[in-house]
């Protein structure tokens, strides 16, 4: 369902990439059924992580379109997506919101601007429903923390918002989630969290600081 919903939108010149990190269910079978050569496998006993650094490496387009497998594209989500950021060129990450599937009509919905201080709350992004600049990743050097485990994209968002890069949202369902599953839970997410927070506020206090000296000063 998730490949499906991607093909039908996905022009010819794009790719599917996919990292199967050591999955135990069907994934390898279900690959194989698709005889198309927009889609490129990456196999392995990476990490969750791992996989998302090798992903962003092995991308090759001007915007890196992020999907979890247990969600489908909805309608239309590339084409909004790719005329949003053609449209806004400072804007390096844009999410939106997520629906779910599972008997009921919930949408997760997120904040159209994202500041430094939404970030110290709570990642007000959803990975899954993200389109990526892919030229910003090499221009500054990045990479997904493997000590952020599964919340290694808030660790990302708080960075690059820290780099003054802009991080927003659209105002629509990009994703839908198909399974109640989290794809990486560790039971540790509360300490990562924390961990995540403590230095994005260390940052903002720092700025703080700086301005109140600049303040004093004048």
């Amino acid at each position: 369902a998730c490949l499906d919903s991607i093909f039908r939108q996905l022009p010819r010149n794009d790719e599917v990439l996919v990292a199967d990190y050591g999955s135990t269910d069907d994934t390898p079978s279900i690959l194989k059924n698709y005889q198309d050569s927009r889609l490129r496998i990456i196999q392995g006993t990476h990490s969750y992580v791992q996989s998302l650094n090798m992903l962003m490496e092995e991308a090759c387009g001007k915007y890196v379109v992020r999907m979890d497998a247990g969600c489908v594209m909805s309608e239309g989500r590339l084409l909004r997506q790719l005329r949003f950021m053609e449209s806004h060129p400072n804007v390096v990450v844009c999410g939106g919101f997520m629906g779910y599937s599972d008997g009921g009509k919930k949408i997760m919905k997120v904040p159209a601007k994202v500041t430094d201080l939404m970030l110290l709350e709570q990642c007000s992004l959803i990975p899954c429903t993200t389109i990526v600049c892919a030229s910003v990743w090499k221009e500054e050097l990045l990479h997904y923390e493997d000590s952020y485990e599964g919340l290694a994209d808030y660790g990302l968002y708080c960075e690059l918002s820290r780099r003054g890069r802009t991080l927003c949202n659209q105002t629509h369902v990009n994703a839908v989630r198909i399974g109640k599953e989290h794809l990486c839970c560790t039971g540790n997410e509360e300490t990562i969290e924390e961990s995540i927070r403590d230095t994005h506020a260390l940052w903002i206090k720092q700025q703080e600081d700086s301005v109140k000296c600049d303040y004093k000063t004048l």
